[in-house]
């Protein structure tokens, strides 16, 4: 059985508004095929993940927002395989910036009701894969520079809502865009 819980809290004062997140999540993991085919090592396991998010918009249009986050759970070397020691455990904070042009007076006229939003987010993490340090047995550190770490994606330039999906395949290639780092804001 998987627990969750979710809330939300939002003040706006004139040109102000700031929102509070919270959300956690306790998941209840059973690999019973998955460990007969020789995928896991364990037949049950637990992940548990926890958010904690500011987010603070001026005039409807330039914002910040900053989070800590917490992934933890059983360790299992086969099931994360890329980790040195079988962990998931990988918290950090993640800062981000954001631009959203059209909030106030709407979109271009071709498309009045836009809601594009450009961020710029970045990603510091103290434990990446269960450690501090050379989480992946190449030497590397859980706080090195993105040219170090493309694959994670830690500074990334986010444009999203600029063009609607024409079809499934775009759609499902613009879920990256928003839920990148796992900071998601609509």
């Amino acid at each position: 059985m998987d627990i969750g819980i979710d809330s939300q809290y939002q003040e706006s004062v004139g040109l102000h508004d700031v929102t509070v997140l919270l959300s956690w999540i306790h998941e209840r993991q059973t690999w019973n095929a998955s460990q007969a085919l020789g995928n896991v090592s364990n037949a049950a396991d637990t992940l548990r993940n926890f958010k904690a998010t500011i987010d603070y918009l001026y005039d409807k249009t330039y914002g910040a927002a900053v989070q800590y986050f917490v992934i933890d759970g059983g360790q299992d070397p086969l099931l994360y395989a890329g980790s040195m020691i079988g962990s998931p455990r990988s918290d950090g904070f993640v800062l981000q910036a954001n631009y959203l042009p059209f909030n106030k007076l709407g979109g271009p006229s071709f498309w009045p009701k836009s809601n594009v939003k450009f961020s710029l987010q970045y990603t510091i993490y103290n434990h990446f894969d269960g450690a501090r340090s050379n989480y992946d047995g190449s030497g590397r550190n859980a706080r090195i520079t993105t040219r170090s770490m493309p694959r994670h994606g830690l500074l990334s330039d986010i444009v999203c809502g600029l063009t609607p999906p024409l079809n499934r395949d775009s759609l499902i290639d613009s879920l990256p865009c928003a839920v990148k780092n796992q900071f998601t804001f609509p």
